[in-house]
């Protein structure tokens, strides 16, 4: 019994055009371990508007260059995250002090609110409070941290990426060098008049 398989009667072709081959080269990467551990897909589409961006900005065309785009972009969605997630921490610290101090108000008697709102009007102490919130400090450095961390990888994807790039340009000195120095055909060697004479002889 033949195991051979059926065939479709449609042969199995890659992309001809660059541009079908970039498409394809993306695909590929785009399965890869970094294009992972998106949070909403707010995220998601902020990392693919990212990507399609930096890979124009750099013309990237190599799957090596879109290896390097991808993580590019992946590090600035982080980057962003940890933004919002620094503005979260502080709102609620905010919350907190305004619901604290709206309980005191409610526990005190008509006429009197603490010294604060007396001196700076009705509701400033509340507004004050809230200014002055702060997070939990040790949830701050952990974020500076990892703030720190993406920096680091950032900085050294954009090197990476000015490396590659640089590689996939032609060399200066060589096109300046071909421009001065243009291909000239090789001169005809000269008839040797001697040896002509003896043979004429």
């Amino acid at each position: 019994m033949s195991t051979k398989p059926k065939s479709t009667g449609h042969k199995q072709t890659g992309p001809k055009t660059d541009a079908g081959k970039t498409r394809s080269a993306m695909n590929a990467v785009k399965t890869g371990l970094h294009v992972s551990g998106w949070l909403d897909e707010q995220e998601r589409s902020d990392y693919e508007t990212l990507f399609e961006q930096l890979r124009i900005e750099y013309k990237a065309q190599s799957p090596t260059m879109l290896i390097q785009i991808e993580r590019m972009a992946g590090t600035l969605v982080k980057m962003r995250r940890l933004q919002k997630i620094e503005a979260a921490l502080f709102i609620k610290a905010r919350q907190v002090v305004n619901r604290h101090a709206q309980e005191r108000a409610q526990a005190l008697a008509p006429g009197n609110e603490p010294s604060i709102a007396g001196a700076l009007g009705p509701g400033m102490g509340i507004e004050v409070a809230e200014l002055a919130a702060m997070p939990d400090m040790e949830r701050l450095a952990t974020l500076q941290r990892y703030q720190t961390s993406l920096d680091r990888q950032l900085s050294k994807v954009i090197g990476e990426i000015r490396v590659l790039s640089h590689q996939a340009l032609p060399s200066p000195t060589a096109s300046a060098a071909s421009a001065r120095h243009p291909s000239i055909p090789a001169a005809p060697r000269p008839t040797d008049h001697r040896l002509s004479s003896i043979d004429d002889a």
